[in-house]
């Protein structure tokens, strides 16, 4: 993992803070079944710069992905590696994005993605041109998942970022337009055992490319010109 971990100790005590309550607070008479809490913090610099986002540069980007994953449970059949941080017994997140979606940060100052230079990145939705066509998030691998971005190079001929196959060798897709299907994967190079470590990577096979065929069409990959690719 890249560093998230390392606001783990903040994440705790703010999770703390939400189950003890803080002093005064506590003493006031609020409805049943409501929860209040309340976090000061002296705000750095570098938290307003999106690229700082590299490990020991505490931004919101790490405090989100630190607070998610401590108050975020796992999902039901979703066998995850032990997590690095200190006395966690398993990584809860299992979700990333779509790298040709969003402000990728210093990645996408040049108005592309530099992971797929050829490609419009969509910073808006306004400019996804077919919502029900382009994927937002999906089930990560937990032997790939390092950060929140999933991205493969459109010509590649394996798995880089690796889609999750723990649904019964399925994956599931959230799409723009709020819909979600579940990807049955038709080759055994794209299913990939959880050993904890990021694997050897399998070539695809015919299968595999047709598995691979699907994501890129779901991708969003629209050139500079407005030109569709691989079938999006």
């Amino acid at each position: 993992m890249k560093g998230w971990y390392k606001l783990a100790p903040a994440a705790i005590v703010l999770w703390a803070t939400v189950l003890g309550g803080l002093g005064s607070a506590a003493a006031q008479t609020k409805p049943e079944g409501e929860m209040r809490f309340a976090l000061y913090v002296t705000i750095a610099p570098v938290w307003l710069d999106p690229g700082e986002t590299g490990p020991g540069n505490l931004t919101p980007f790490w405090m989100l992905y630190a607070l998610h994953d401590a108050l975020v449970k796992p999902m039901p059949g979703n066998r995850m590696a032990p997590s690095l941080a200190e006395g966690w017994t398993a990584r809860i997140r299992s979700y990333s994005m779509n790298a040709m979606v969003g402000d990728a940060g210093e990645i996408s100052t040049g108005g592309t993605n530099q992971n797929n230079p050829k490609y419009m990145q969509f910073f808006n939705l306004n400019s996804v041109q077919k919502p029900t066509s382009i994927f937002i998030f999906l089930d990560e691998h937990p032997d790939s998942i390092n950060d929140g971005y999933f991205v493969n190079n459109d010509t590649a001929t394996s798995w880089q970022d690796i889609p999750a196959s723990y649904h019964n060798g399925a994956c599931g897709f959230s799409f723009a337009d709020g819909h979600a299907e579940i990807k049955k994967w038709r080759s055994a190079t794209s299913k990939y055992p959880v050993q904890y470590f990021y694997p050897a990577q399998k070539p695809f096979d015919a299968a595999g490319q047709a598995d691979f065929q699907w994501y890129r069409e779901r991708t969003g990959m629209v050139s500079l010109n407005g030109v569709s690719a691989y079938g999006y």
